[in-house]
């Protein structure tokens, strides 16, 4: 493996992973949890109990939180999770209970718990830590709720039909589905099919295909349940040379006690109208954030992340299905979290290319797999960029990639910039880029049930690429006109706010296709609300 980058820290990172990490951060966290605000001072109100006899020892407690701000007018609406830090030097089993002045509710139990404040203040908290033997450990902070941005988001107004105001696309929509983070390919007819998830402990994968119009029906997506299991991050859909759907997701495989070793990338396939599900089985808690293409011979080709939020080391994986057995091999890439997405497609000669996000240094990287391994390329090195990268191969194999620059916080509400970076030529020493500012978000909502792939980007037929972006509250197209880039909304957002997870399909007419959610539900067990379809046509000026 070739690794070109003139700016990277491969090395701290997993100093600093392990560091956040020994916290305690569990699969399915939001954001960095907020330590007491003086470490050096113990917390205040600390009382022990007398233990009953003198071999049982106190356990040893603390607790964190987070977020620590709260939104102007939130009344009741974020929800604030605390999380114990304790242990017991008898090794005896503890009980957890915690009492929230000000809170809904006021009073909890367990280990890891979560309370809802009516807004902007300060309020205590007490956790009661018992061994089971006569000891108790109490430990009380106050926890001071910072004012955050207004909420909630203001609803733009919907577009006035102006008569002079021309736009290139107009939109039909069609509900898909209840569930959430959807994936779109269009089949080698022209027709889509959308891929979503059930975000539950208990939850489904679920397929749908368009079905158009007739005498008899109207538009609408059909839904087969492709799998049922404990389910979170984006999943991925691909159809292969004879048009089956192929579909990949992360599968934690245990719906009831997390386990990090359980947690892999599951693969579901058609097969005589009804769905059959593999595993790339591998070490660790892989498939997060996966992507999946099919090549000219029907095999399998699968991007996942093997994330550092659970100390692992493999970073970007490449798991490789020939129709017998799975191959995985890490791509070389320095340990990753999930979050920040990739992107996977094929060239003319089926090899992979694909894209990431590296945090540790902030930069967007390419790589491809050549005859001696993968060579991996720093696209952009300048800001926080490449999150929520979306990579298309041209007509000529060139990379052409869609991302965020991020210009605001990584957790909460937040903005930042939408680029593309189109490889103008590949030398020696890797692709040369262009890279230009196409668009802006300002409504981003950043955490773990936050923004996800707010970019997706296509190639049409005269060889130009499109984008589609989303922040909360407006859905964009972005397109060439000549050399100058074009922004049309496709949609305002209603009562409810977008998901923050858009997925674009082009067919041979260049008629696009597009999926997306409107989201009713941003807490756990996780994201829920309308999967949606829209269809894009071109006008003629």
């Amino acid at each position: 493996m070739k690794r070109h980058n003139g700016k990277t820290a491969w090395s701290l990172l997993v100093i600093l992973i392990a560091v956040g990490m020994g916290l305690g951060v569990a699969c399915g966290s939001e954001d960095t949890p907020v330590p007491p605000t003086d470490r050096s001072v113990p917390p205040p109100d600390i009382a022990t109990s007398t233990p009953p006899d003198s071999d049982n020892r106190d356990p040893e407690a603390d607790f964190y939180w987070h977020p620590s701000v709260v939104p102007e007018g939130d009344n009741y609406q974020t929800a604030f999770h605390f999380m114990a830090m304790a242990s017991d030097p008898d090794d005896d089993d503890l009980t957890y209970e915690w009492t929230f002045a000000g809170g809904r509710p006021p009073t909890a139990s367990g280990e890891n718990v979560q309370t809802y404040f009516p807004g902007i203040a300060d309020y205590d908290v007490t956790l009661t830590v018992t061994d089971g033997r006569g000891s108790e450990t109490v430990v009380a902070h106050v926890v001071p709720l910072q004012r955050g941005a207004a909420f909630p988001t203001p609803v733009p107004d919907a577009p006035t039909a102006d008569p002079n105001a021309l736009t290139k696309y107009t939109w039909e929509y069609v509900e898909v589905g209840e569930g959430a983070r959807p994936a779109l390919a269009v089949d080698s007819t022209g027709l889509p099919g959308i891929a979503y998830m059930e975000e539950e402990t208990h939850g489904r994968i679920r397929y749908g295909e368009w079905y158009p119009p007739d005498e008899w029906n109207p538009e609408y997506f059909g839904s087969a349940v492709v799998a049922e299991g404990y389910f979170y991050a984006p999943l991925d859909l691909a159809y292969g040379p004879d048009d089956r759907a192929h579909i990949v997701w992360h599968d934690h495989q245990d719906p009831d006690t997390f386990v990090p070793e359980l947690g892999d990338a599951a693969y579901g396939f058609e097969r005589d109208l009804d769905w059959e599900v593999d595993y790339a089985y591998s070490s660790g808690h892989d498939g997060w954030d996966a992507a999946i293409a099919v090549d000219s011979q029907g095999n399998i080709h699968i991007i996942g992340i093997d994330p550092s939020n659970f100390l692992r080391e493999e970073g970007i994986e490449h798991y490789f299905y020939d129709g017998d057995e799975w191959t995985v091999e890490s791509i070389g890439s320095p340990p990753v979290p999930y979050e920040w997405g990739t992107g996977l497609v094929l060239d003319s000669q089926d090899r992979p290319h694909i894209t990431f996000h590296e945090p540790d240094s902030a930069d967007l990287f390419y790589a491809t797999r050549g005859d001696n391994g993968w060579d991996i390329y720093a696209v952009e090195s300048e800001g926080d960029v490449g999150k929520y990268a979306s990579l298309a191969l041209d007509q000529n194999d060139m990379p052409v990639i869609s991302y965020l620059e991020l210009t605001g916080p990584e957790n909460g509400l937040s903005h930042g910039n939408i680029k593309v970076a189109t490889a103008t030529a590949i030398t020696d020493s890797g692709p040369e880029w262009d890279i230009q500012q196409i668009g802006r978000v300002d409504d981003l909502f950043m955490g773990f049930r936050g923004a996800r792939l707010i970019t997706s980007i296509v190639i049409n037929s005269a060889n130009s690429p499109i984008v589609a972006y989303s922040d909360q509250s407006t859905i964009y197209i972005a397109y060439m006109e000549g050399t100058t880039w074009q922004n049309e909304v496709i949609r305002h957002r209603g009562e409810l706010p977008f998901g923050q997870l858009v997925t674009l399909g082009i067919d041979a007419d260049d008629t696009l296709h597009l999926a997306f959610t409107e989201v009713t539900r941003r807490e756990f067990p996780g994201v829920s609300g309308t999967v949606m379809y829209a269809r894009g046509t071109a006008q003629e000026f």
